[in-house]
């Protein structure tokens, strides 16, 4: 099945679209009952496909996520999705599906700022203390529309910016846009990682001094591995 929005797909210096540049989704999910019996459910035309809230997510370039798009209840029982699209069947030979075979990459640890800066207005340098694998859980309080954007830099510069002069091409940045509740709103992505010591964030409601709560480290590696230092 296909999605309405291509992505880049980046592959270190192998560069983009190398697997294609439709992007698709197959999956099979196999049932065993308690009599012994045994249920399959896979995609096919019956699935239903409609945008949402990742505007955008590549594993170097990072992920936009607007929360003003976000369903909550698209994924429980009698959700109507009757305003959404039939989905694009691919017709070509279909691939051979295998289940995944290790326990994958999983948050194994947390990490607090150990110090904010502000180098330049509006612009706040957070200092995770070392550097780690990840990505940040951001908690933000804001009205509706209010874009928030994370880059991500190893070290410093000497007037305290992050350097990323090391990242080449890769931007390494998240942007989260406010649904506006009234409430925290949270958000981490999903489908990105990055390698970091610093985050600075732009975009901040005015007037708000960003507390050391309003960011967390989360560093993810496979099961078995060293915590981060």
């Amino acid at each position: 099945m296909a999605g309405q929005r291509l992505v880049l797909g980046g592959l270190g210096i192998a560069g983009s679209q190398r697997y294609g540049t439709q992007p698709w989704y197959s999956a099979q999910l196999r049932l065993t009952f308690t009599d012994g019996t045994s249920s399959v459910i896979k995609t096919d035309d019956s699935w239903k496909v409609t945008s949402g809230p990742i505007r955008s997510d590549d594993l170097y370039d990072g992920e936009t996520y607007d929360a003003r798009l976000a369903t909550s209840t698209w994924d429980e029982p009698g959700f109507d999705d009757s305003a959404w699209s039939a989905p694009v069947m691919r017709t070509e030979a279909k691939p051979t599906l295998v289940s995944q075979v290790d326990n994958g990459v999983t948050v194994q640890q947390e990490l607090r700022p150990v110090a904010i800066t502000q180098p330049r207005p509006g612009v706040w340098v957070f200092d995770m203390g070392q550097n780690f694998t990840g990505w940040n859980r951001l908690a933000v309080r804001g009205p509706a529309g209010t874009t928030i954007t994370m880059r991500h830099g190893e070290v410093l510069n000497p007037d305290g910016m992050i350097y990323t002069a090391n990242l080449r091409a890769a931007q390494a940045t998240d942007q989260f846009t406010l649904a506006g509740t009234g409430g925290v709103e949270t958000y981490e992505p999903r489908f990105t990682v990055h390698g970091y010591r610093y985050v600075e964030v732009t975009g901040l409601p005015g007037g708000v001094t960003p507390a050391a709560d309003m960011l967390t480290g989360r560093a993810a590696w496979t099961s078995g591995g060293q915590p981060a230092r």
